[in-house]
């Protein structure tokens, strides 16, 4: 029987992923293992001084504290990335609104 219009075809990347919520299951995995590598709560100087400047501008960050880098840029990441799934769909919702100059306050 042909086929015509648009469709959609699913690839589960590998025998370990039986389905597709086994597949995002894997994906989320993936990811929150790199936002932690990469946003740590606990960042060591190096690590603050990569996500912040560079190394030739490391001078710049005497007598900056840590915490309120913590505070200010890790933690907002980490709190919508750390609940996963569901848990963020609503922000990820507000933040595409306002990207196509949506009006998420009336959301």
């Amino acid at each position: 029987v042909p086929v015509s219009g648009v469709g959609f075809v699913e690839q589960y990347f590998g025998a370990q992923n039986h389905d597709f919520r086994t597949m995002l299951g894997g994906v989320s995995e993936v990811v929150l293992r790199n936002v932690e590598a990469v946003y740590p709560l606990a960042p060591s100087r190096q690590h603050l001084v990569e996500l912040a400047v560079s190394r030739e501008f490391e001078s710049v960050m005497e007598g900056m504290p840590t915490d309120a880098f913590v505070e200010g840029l890790i933690r907002p990441v980490r709190a919508i990335t750390d609940r996963q799934g569901k848990g963020w769909r609503s922000m990820g919702l507000l933040l595409a609104s306002a990207v196509v100059r949506g009006s998420p306050a009336g959301l």
